[in-house]
């Protein structure tokens, strides 16, 4: 038995006018993994092509040392692909149920794995309703339910956080976080990312069907850096300076961007502000974003 959840050999799969090339990664077990990439950079192919949705492709993908798309793999693996694929004309407690029933559990064993997950999920209130009538929010969580209603040892979730207002994003991060507490290994597809840095263990980026990283997210850590605002940047930049701070001076914005390495030099540059009289006109958290991560790789390479 292999010792990583998913593994993805030397993938090619080519497309008319596009091709996704020499990808290689592992998924690790009980970790958080996050594939990461613009929209049509070949995320979502890769993420069907590991749960065996499609199979014409070159290389090699294995679940759990199972061959994807086999009976034994799938049966490790649970997944939700699309939001908004759900049937009409049937209530959700009735669609939770045949796919658990499907999954292989018994009548009994369904019905009462889908009420406690309902349950769980805030959705038991809603169980006669039709699928097509939640909104945006609901489907979210019947989607997760989806997912895990056989608990398997692998959750693949495609984008499970777009379109999500702030209180639904937090019950999917604690969710995510639930799953990985209980040894579960969690694979899905983003581009929020800063709204779940915290919670990637691990990812791999890609950029229109090319391999640009994968690994560890600590070269990433973006979480002692902020971005200042003032009405005497030139006092701080100095000030910056003399105490060795590292910092990037963004001139287009009139923005400074610092990285401390512990908060009390924030609280320090703070009383510094206070005592020459500057005023901080705005303190933010960096945003982590795709475009940041990828100049991080580009100036580790030179």
């Amino acid at each position: 038995m292999d010792n990583h959840s998913i593994i993805v050999k030397d993938y090619v799969k080519k497309f008319k006018n596009f091709t996704i090339k020499d990808i290689n990664f592992v998924v690790n077990p009980g970790k958080i993994h996050a594939i990461i990439g613009p929209s049509g950079s070949g995320k979502s192919v890769i993420m069907k092509s590991i749960i065996g949705a499609l199979k014409k492709y070159e290389g090699s993908i294995r679940v759990n040392g199972y061959k994807a798309g086999s009976v034994k793999a799938n049966f490790n693996i649970g997944f939700c692909l699309n939001l908004e694929h759900f049937p009409s004309g049937i209530s959700a407690f009735e669609y939770l149920l045949s796919l658990a029933k499907t999954a292989g559990l018994s009548s009994r064993d369904a019905k009462a794995r889908v009420k406690e997950l309902m349950i769980i999920f805030d959705l038991w209130k809603d169980y006669k309703k039709k699928v097509t009538s939640f909104s945006s929010g609901m489907k979210n969580r019947l989607m997760l339910i989806q997912a895990i209603v056989h608990d398997p040892d692998i959750v693949i979730l495609d984008e499970p956080g777009a379109n999500l207002d702030s209180k639904n994003r937090k019950f999917l991060n604690n969710f995510l976080l639930e799953l990985k507490r209980r040894g579960k290994t969690v694979f899905f597809s983003t581009h929020l990312l800063n709204e779940v840095k915290d919670l990637i263990d691990e990812c791999t980026i890609i950029s229109y069907g090319k391999l640009i990283y994968t690994g560890l997210m600590g070269p990433f850590n973006v979480n002692k850096i902020f971005v200042l605002k003032t009405n005497n940047n030139r006092l701080i930049v100095r000030y910056l300076k003399h105490r060795r701070i590292s910092y990037f001076y963004n001139n287009l914005a009139k923005e400074i961007i610092l990285r401390v390495n512990h908060v009390l030099e924030l609280n320090r540059l703070f009383n510094f502000a206070i005592f020459n009289k500057v005023i901080i006109l705005s303190v933010k958290d960096y945003e982590l974003t795709l475009e940041y991560m990828q100049n991080k790789l580009h100036h580790s390479k030179q």
